[in-house]
């Protein structure tokens, strides 16, 4: 899988011609996370990537915020087959989805964790965001740029806390 797909909107790309695509793949990931975990992790990256095409295509898109809540949601489910020795399940697009144990710890970075509490937050969905706030990141690879992870960390001490 090329390392563009987390990539952002730029110039010189049609912006529905790459929703679409990422669209497409989105699917095809989704389709595969039963039998392969990593998937899980492509799968939200598709979701983030499709949601800022979408943007760039139409700011009024009403799929903006429904890829960002699949984008926490697969974020969490990479979370739960990281940390299990067996399988689970967990609701991804409203359908329960047999999850894989054994995602590679590496799998679900620091960055991806970030990408998916703050799509969580953006998208105004609390479940997804405690859930994601109370995942140990020492155990996760650390791959943020400077500040950026301590600012997260706030982010989720802030959905942990009694105020929410």
């Amino acid at each position: 899988m090329a390392s563009m797909t987390t990539s952002g909107p730029g110039e010189g790309n049609d912006a529905a011609t790459q929703r679409e695509r990422h669209l497409e793949l989105l699917d095809i990931e989704i389709a595969r996370v039963a039998a392969d975990p990593t998937a899980l992790i492509r799968a939200s990256e598709h979701a983030l990537t499709a949601a800022r095409w979408a943007v760039k295509t139409d700011e009024q898109d009403r799929r903006v915020v429904a890829l960002l809540r699949l984008t926490a949601e697969l974020t969490n489910a990479a979370a739960v087959s990281s940390a299990s020795t067996e399988p689970g399940q967990r609701e991804i697009r409203g359908a329960l989805v047999v999850l894989p144990p054994g995602l590679a710890r590496d799998g679900l970075t620091t960055r991806r964790w970030i990408d998916g509490l703050w799509a969580a937050t953006a998208a105004g969905d609390a479940s997804t965001a405690r859930r994601l706030a109370r995942l140990d990141l020492s155990v996760y690879r650390q791959d943020t740029v400077p500040g950026e992870f301590e600012m997260t960390q706030a982010m989720a001490a802030w959905w942990r806390s009694d105020e929410i």
